[in-house]
């Protein structure tokens, strides 16, 4: 199910399985009732496969679905949808509102992590109103809550370093003509104490490290090789990259040179020996208009 519903590519969640196919953009419950899922079975089987999904989904519901003011969206904008369903309480089986915020203080309390404690605690403060008016209406949310205690160090929260993926990784773009075609490199730095998935990734719960363009087509990507590495929440070892590493990716000779900008983007997620992020999409910009040099000269950059 989870291969056949989960796009990892996107990091998005398809609602419905028919006849062996995926299809429907997943809504808020399916994501946060299945993360929850994962970390039930996680704290049953102590497998890191399920920990780690129910981390990806997290990561999922705060790009596809946060809202401006700290809440939650049901559902994702689209043509079909133009206005996503208002949250107006739980039935027997609990509201996507609810359902995330109870994996996001369930995470706090398996991995630590003081951000997912943050995130909480906002869309709780954007339902204050609601759970003032009608608790009763809202009965998994509270139970969540009185389960799972919000954080009343709100200071210590807001200043606590963001623990992210982006916040992890250094990227650097370069451009060089070399022996009859042109290559960019993405320099990559990981900081000490922590690693990303190589590519491919060992197992497919795990993100792997991607670089994709816009309005690019490279002749092929050049992935560094892996080095092995055991951590305490996988039982095999693991293909990573740590430190330094870099990603080439070739194109025929003079097209770089006729773009005014190029941009590529970093997919990756940042893991510890302990746990792992939320999958991460940075960014890269170099340009205008880039130039590739030759081989003797030094390259163009741009972080």
């Amino acid at each position: 199910m989870w291969a056949l519903a989960y796009q990892s590519r996107k990091n998005t969640l398809l609602h419905a399985v028919f006849h062996g196919k995926a299809r429907t953009a997943g809504y808020l419950d399916d994501y946060a009732l299945l993360g929850n899922s994962f970390l039930t079975l996680y704290q049953i089987t102590k497998h890191p496969r399920w920990l780690n999904r129910a981390i990806t989904l997290a990561g999922a519901i705060e790009t596809h679905f946060s809202r401006p003011d700290g809440g939650f969206a049901t559902a994702v904008q689209t043509p079909y949808l133009p206005l996503p369903p208002v949250a107006d309480g739980d039935t027997p089986v609990p509201s996507g509102v609810s359902a995330a915020v109870r994996l996001l203080l369930r995470l706090t309390a398996i991995t630590g992590n003081p951000d997912y404690a943050a995130r909480a605690l906002s869309a709780v403060r954007r339902m204050r109103g609601q759970l003032n008016a009608q608790p009763s209406a809202w009965a998994a949310m509270i139970t969540a809550i009185n389960r799972y205690p919000l954080p009343t160090a709100g200071k210590a929260i807001a200043h606590a370093p963001r623990p992210d993926t982006a916040g992890r990784l250094h990227a650097v773009m370069t451009t060089r003509a070399l022996n009859g075609h042109d290559e960019i490199q993405i320099i990559l730095r990981i900081d000490p104490g922590y690693h990303v998935n190589a590519h491919p990734a060992t197992f497919d719960y795990l993100a792997p490290t991607t670089v994709a363009f816009t309005r690019l087509t490279p002749l092929a990507i050049h992935y560094p090789p892996p080095v092995p590495l055991r951590t305490a929440f996988a039982a095999d070892t693991l293909a990573v990259y740590q430190g330094t590493v870099t990603v080439t990716a070739v194109f025929p000779a003079g097209v770089l040179s006729k773009q005014r900008e190029i941009r590529a983007t970093l997919t990756a997620q940042a893991c510890t020996d302990q746990t792992c992020l939320p999958p991460a999409k940075i960014p890269l910009t170099l340009g205008p208009p880039p130039r590739p040099q030759t081989q003797d000269a030094p390259p163009s950059r741009h972080e």
